[in-house]
């Protein structure tokens, strides 16, 4: 279950109203997965989606949401950046403009940067969720703190710096 929607996306992000939904939609699944998986690990991600899916979700999960939305957005943009400015074709990549023209390398250094921004912004807000989430822990008993040593996923707890 996708917790975001294209129009979503369109809303929160540069993205032109009118560009056509089929053309990011696919990358909304995957910035749920990374976004979820960083900051919220599977049985918080389970038990906000089964509240969002009954139809009266607890305000615990209304709360999370709204925390998550811009973070989830601005994944999907950075994401769908390459698809919607690049085509593959015969030529080799191609600008998405219509005229078939070979993308340049200036246009690949302005595409790296609006990615770059994208995912600074997406970063940004999913610190904002961290943060919210640390705030009121309580109301996210499944909730593991991903900078904790038992939320390490390899076994090796490296402590912050000055941390001994």
């Amino acid at each position: 279950m996708n917790l975001i929607t294209p129009e979503q996306v369109k809303q929160s992000t540069p993205m032109q109203a009118g560009l056509e939904d089929y053309l990011f939609e696919n990358d909304i699944p995957f910035a749920q997965q990374t976004i979820l998986g960083k900051l919220l690990g599977s049985a918080l991600t389970q038990w906000l989606i089964a509240q969002i899916a009954g139809g009266s979700p607890l305000a615990a999960a209304t709360a999370l949401l709204a925390k998550l939305v811009p973070a989830l957005c601005w994944q999907t943009l950075y994401l769908a950046l390459p698809a919607l400015h690049l085509r593959i074709t015969a030529k080799g990549l191609v600008s998405q403009n219509g005229n078939d023209s070979l993308i340049k390398s200036a246009q690949l250094k302005e595409l790296e940067y609006m990615r770059s921004r994208a995912l600074e912004r997406a970063d940004g807000y999913a610190a904002d969720t961290l943060s919210f989430l640390r705030e009121n822990a309580s109301d996210y008993p499944g909730w593991t703190d991903p900078g904790t040593a038992s939320a390490q996923s390899i076994g090796l707890y490296i402590p912050p710096e000055g941390v001994v």
